[in-house]
């Protein structure tokens, strides 16, 4: 006679058992795209000239009142992210700093923005950038500052 057959269920309810699953769940996926191979294959250092150029063709078109999706075909081909821009904001004008800082594969650039929002409020920030060169062209607004 065969013995039934257990079935194992797992319930994120459970308390420890759940949470103790699901952070063994993120570490495998962290771990399974993490890669292991060298660092150039995540890209090389950073090219700065290549990012302070591509940094004022990104405000250059917010400010000219293009999406960032526009920047995406060549001959551009950045990949752009702002919050602010993607609600609609405009750039009035900005002023890129000069603590430009290369870490590994990103240049960190401050910058100054006048920004108006829908109802004609004008806004100043100062925030920095995350520009990467290598393997393909990005510029990210940092956001927790």
């Amino acid at each position: 006679m065969i013995a039934p057959s257990k079935t194992f269920s797992i319930s994120f309810h459970d308390g420890a058992t759940g949470l103790f699953l699901i952070i063994a769940m993120v570490a495998a996926t962290i771990l399974m795209f993490s890669g292991c191979g060298p660092s150039e294959a995540h890209g090389g250092p950073v090219d700065p000239k290549i990012a302070q150029e591509s940094l004022r063709i990104v405000l250059d078109s917010w400010k000219n009142g293009e999406k960032p999706e526009q920047l995406q075909s060549p001959p551009r081909s950045i990949t752009a992210q702002d919050l602010d821009w993607l609600k609609g904001m405009k750039l009035v004008e900005y002023k890129v700093l000069d603590d430009a800082t290369p870490k590994g594969t990103n240049l960190w650039v401050s910058v100054d923005l006048t920004l108006t929002d829908s109802s004609s409020k004008t806004v100043h920030k100062k925030v920095r950038y995350i520009v990467g060169t290598n393997p393909a062209v990005t510029v990210f607004r940092e956001l927790f500052r």
